[in-house]
């Protein structure tokens, strides 16, 4: 069974369900048909596929009738409070996640001029990313003419204590300003 069809099966269902309930007070005969849509769309997307989906829904829209305590007709965050959890995948190992290479990341910024995080900056990343050392450094003096326009003379205090000495070299000794 398809997307279509499973959305289909679950909105004739849905519809024949509500019939049992009041539609909410005021609700408009095209909102109501808009309601159903939606939940059936949920069932479609959120049941499992395996098996007999009709079997499935009416397992969920029998648990929604035992457990509901009103006469209008329930929101679609109770139907799909309803459904099941989903189904194992494999062995019960975690499921493959996205994760982006961070260094590959930092280097396609700094090489296209966008913005990289200061920790990134400052913690020798962009070398171990293969971004050319110039390139580094522009980005360095300009965080630490960033933290000179905020916090003026305690700038290289507070940039040293939070990323270390090598702030130092990019501060005017005599003046305390950025080199």
């Amino acid at each position: 069974m398809n997307f279509d069809e499973r959305k289909k099966t679950a909105a004739t269902m849905v519809a024949n369900f509500l019939d049992d309930f009041s539609p909410p007070r005021g609700i408009e005969p095209e909102k109501g048909v808009e309601r159903i849509t939606y939940i059936a769309d949920a069932f479609a997307r959120r049941m499992p596929t395996s098996g007999d989906f009709s079997a499935k829904v009416e397992a969920v829209l029998l648990k929604i009738r035992d457990t509901h305590a009103s006469n209008t007709w329930p929101t679609q965050a109770v139907f799909v409070m309803a459904m099941p959890a989903g189904e194992k995948i494999g062995s019960g190992a975690a499921p493959e996640s996205y994760r982006t290479d961070q260094l590959q990341l930092i280097r396609e910024r700094m090489d296209a001029g966008q913005a990289v995080s200061e920790h990134d900056l400052w913690s020798g990343m962009p070398f171990r990313a293969g971004v050319d050392r110039a390139v580094v450094e522009k980005y360095r003096s300009a965080s630490v003419s960033n933290w000179v326009k905020i916090y003026r003379h305690d700038a290289h205090h507070k940039m040293s204590k939070k990323y270390g000495s090598e702030v130092s070299m990019f501060f005017n000794v005599k003046t305390g300003g950025a080199a």
